[in-house]
């Protein structure tokens, strides 16, 4: 008799653990909650707008049109200086101001007006990141510890029958850098 008590206590355990680990989950709702602070700042060349000037474009007639007759590369001023919380991942984007973009050679460039008429017809702005080609409307990484060096070139993307001796070319991006 002794011995089935013990194998009745033993079998009333074992019943016992097996309703415990079929219970229903128990669940406990966290709310978590702060705030970010964001204490760094950026700015280009202390904030004030900058012009790339090409001066003088030079072209030859050719039939059907005209061919530019130096390379026409420019620096893009944009030192940039940051305080505070300056660190992690960053990156630039030459964003056109409007739909100004055309297609070329593989690149998305930046197009420019002739008398303020026929964007991106006769010629356009390569975006050249350490000498590299860079899609405009693209971010880019930047090393916050070593600037990259930005530049404008001035390209042909048209037969050139559109070059008026004495007109005007103009365009226009943002330069924009941001922390991801």
């Amino acid at each position: 008799m002794r011995i089935w008590k013990n194998v009745l206590l033993l079998l009333s355990l074992v019943g016992a653990g097996c309703s415990a680990v079929a219970a229903d989950p128990v669940n406990l709702n966290i709310n978590i909650s702060g705030t970010v602070v964001a204490n760094g700042s950026c700015t280009f060349n202390k904030g004030v707008s900058t012009t790339v000037e090409f001066a003088e474009v030079n072209f030859n007639a050719v039939d059907n049109g005209a061919v530019l007759t130096n390379n026409y590369r420019k620096s893009i001023p944009a030192l940039m200086s940051c305080s505070g919380d300056s660190v992690g991942n960053a990156q630039m984007t030459l964003s056109s101001v409007g739909d100004n973009i055309i297609n070329y050679e593989g690149n998305k460039l930046l197009s420019v007006r002739i008398n303020n008429s026929n964007p991106g017809k006769e010629l356009a702005i390569r975006l050249l990141v350490n000498g590299q080609p860079q899609d405009v409307n693209t971010p880019f990484a930047v090393d916050m510890l070593l600037q990259p060096a930005l530049q404008a070139e001035l390209v042909q993307v048209g037969s050139g029958e559109g070059l008026i001796s004495g007109a005007t070319i103009n365009a226009s991006a943002t330069l924009i850098m941001e922390f991801i």
